[in-house]
């Protein structure tokens, strides 16, 4: 029986703690890597995709990002962004709109898998209102992404601001009951819990 080979990717959020310029935590020293550096190593490393983060690349077009992944020998494979869905009536359209806007750019860039984080916990409104807006966007969200050759993802968060909504597997295992669509797609994160 042949050994069984595992695709590897890296996401570029890995080398965030180097990068200098653009970067998502506030940190003492300036880095030393450029974003397009990193997924130079990448390529250099022999992995077999790379997975981007929106707000590292959310200053130029997809085409150039792209670009840098292919000069870099990897495809893109995700494409990773947030986006409030858990809106009211009243401006859900808009976020749905926005997370529209991002999976297009996710098949722009190659990639046939989105991350998307979906809901942000506003303390002042009920939570059960909260996750039955963030349903209804994230069932238009996979639909959209069907038609497009994209799935959309969920992660088990641990991130502040989005744990209350999304932060147990339990909790993603019934969102995405409840959105029943094959165009949305969970993530486990054993590192989240952590």
């Amino acid at each position: 029986m042949p050994p069984m080979r595992n695709r590897i990717s890296l996401s570029d959020y890995n080398a965030d703690w180097a990068y200098k310029g653009k970067f998502q935590h506030p940190k003492r020293d300036e880095g030393y890597l450029t974003r397009e550096e990193a997924v130079a190593i990448y390529g250099e490393m022999g992995v077999d995709g790379v997975e981007y983060t929106h707000c590292y690349w959310d200053d130029c077009p997809a085409a150039y990002a792209r670009k840098v992944a292919d000069d870099a020998g990897l495809p893109v494979v995700c494409y990773v962004f947030g986006v409030d869905l858990a809106q009211p009536p009243s401006s859900i359209q808009a976020a749905i709109d926005a997370a529209k806007r991002l999976l297009d750019r996710t098949a722009e860039l190659g990639a046939s898998l989105a991350m998307l984080m979906p809901g942000f916990m506003k303390p002042s409104i009920a939570f059960r209102e909260q996750q039955k807006w963030m349903v209804e966007g994230l069932w238009k969200c996979a639909e959209h992404g069907l038609q497009i050759g994209v799935t959309v993802c969920l992660e088990n968060l641990d991130d502040p601001v989005g744990r209350p909504l999304t932060g147990h597997g339990w909790q993603l295992r019934d969102i995405c009951a409840e959105v029943r669509s094959p165009g949305l797609r969970l993530i486990y994160d054993c590192a989240a819990p952590l």
